[in-house]
């Protein structure tokens, strides 16, 4: 990544976002992996903690209606937790992007310091998203899709400053100019990703199943098993913490790429440094 400022963006392929994203992550890898890790690291400590206590009383949850409503409640909680925790690091990692891109100083202080000053704009935006993603729940594409109508929300409230409504319009709109790009990124980075979930969860699996094991009694391979659960909970949880930047790395620059197709961001930044005034553009972006 050579951008030293927005006049420097220009179009990129899908691939070369993506090519990107690798790039950034892996040049400032210590700001962007803090970043994830100061929401995530608590948040995912409370749901695997919370998580063992429920699997604990799994079996009572048939004993009555009363045990199942308190085992889905117990679970259902952290839903919001982790959808605002996600959302707050989503937006502090676009800040950093953002101030990466322009040669700013980006530090873990600065970008939550300006994202909680949206937070509210921000946790309404999950709600509804999350709202939204529910009702289209029922169908295979619906989830994807509304993924790629409002990935760009958080963009409009933290870079561009507007109210909830309006990123939310913006977000679709950005979309729909190019719905064939915004989804494939997406599901390219959620492919990769799973990828490398699923490779890392193995290779934990297959250590655990190749260590030498001593025979004994039932209670000795009840532990084992436990501590392989407690194993691949915890490698779970460090991967979704290391990996979690990339896909709002990845959407951040796709959503420059946008602006810069549809309304000529880098020719409008390069007018504004050399103080000229651009006509107006007959076709609205």
């Amino acid at each position: 990544m050579e951008i030293t400022r927005l006049a420097d963006l220009k179009s990129r392929t899908v691939w070369e976002i993506t090519d990107d994203a690798f790039d950034l992550y892996r040049e400032r890898f210590a700001l962007l992996v803090s970043v994830s890790a100061v929401v995530f690291a608590p948040a995912y400590i409370l749901a695997s903690t919370v998580g063992v206590a429920a699997v604990s009383d799994f079996n009572n949850i048939f004993e009555g209606p009363d045990e199942l409503a308190t085992f889905a409640i117990s679970m259902a909680w952290l839903i919001p937790v982790l959808t605002g925790a996600y959302i707050l690091h989503f937006g502090a990692t676009a800040l950093a992007v953002r101030d990466i891109l322009t040669g700013e100083t980006a530090t873990l202080v600065n970008v939550y310091k300006r994202a909680f000053r949206r937070i509210f704009p921000l946790l309404l935006a999950s709600l509804v998203i999350g709202a939204i993603g529910f009702v289209v729940a029922c169908t295979t594409v619906g989830p994807i899709l509304v993924a790629a109508y409002y990935c760009f929300t958080v963009h409009g409230i933290l870079l561009e400053e507007r109210k909830l409504g309006e990123a939310l319009k913006r977000s679709v709109d950005m979309t729909k100019s190019y719905f064939g790009k915004s989804l494939g990124l997406l599901c390219l980075m959620a492919s990769i990703i799973l990828a490398l979930v699923v490779g890392i969860e193995s290779l934990v699996a297959l250590l655990f199943a190749i260590v030498p094991k001593e025979s004994g009694t039932a209670g000795t391979a009840f532990e084992m098993k436990t501590a392989e659960d407690v194993v691949s909970a915890v490698a779970g949880s460090v991967i979704a913490v290391v990996i979690a930047p990339l896909p709002a790395i990845a959407t951040t620059l796709l959503y420059y790429d946008l602006r810069v197709r549809r309304e000529g961001l880098d020719v409008e930044s390069e007018a504004a440094e050399w103080g000229v005034v651009l006509a107006p553009d007959p076709f609205g972006g």
